[in-house]
């Protein structure tokens, strides 16, 4: 077993599945720097809040950005206010993947 997964079983790894993926932008910098990784517990869902992967459909990419549920969809935000929000829809459709447990920053 290598020590990265020995350090997430101990830190954050409860019940279910889960994923390291590294972020490639600045788009939830302050909380989430580039070039981090973050530890991502599988889930279909997410509340209000949360940060999520998610998925989109026609794109086959996937993003990391904060969840709001409206009637008409799902707002997906960057923490970094030079970011306009996303908007999921009947057009523009996407899945979440899982949500944000963890940041690993190498020094």
């Amino acid at each position: 077993m290598n020590k990265q997964k020995q350090l997430i079983d101990k830190l954050v790894v409860k019940n279910g599945n889960y994923f390291v993926l590294s972020c490639i932008d600045n788009s939830m910098e302050p909380t989430i720097a580039n070039g981090s990784q973050v530890v991502v517990h599988e889930q279909p869902d997410a509340e209000n809040g949360q940060i999520a992967v998610v998925l989109f459909e026609d794109e086959n990419t996937a993003t990391l950005k904060r969840i709001k549920k409206t009637k008409t969809g799902v707002i997906l935000t960057s923490d970094n206010s030079e970011y306009e929000p996303i908007i999921l829809n009947k057009d523009k459709r996407g899945h979440i993947l899982g949500i944000v447990k963890m940041e690993m920053k190498r020094f």
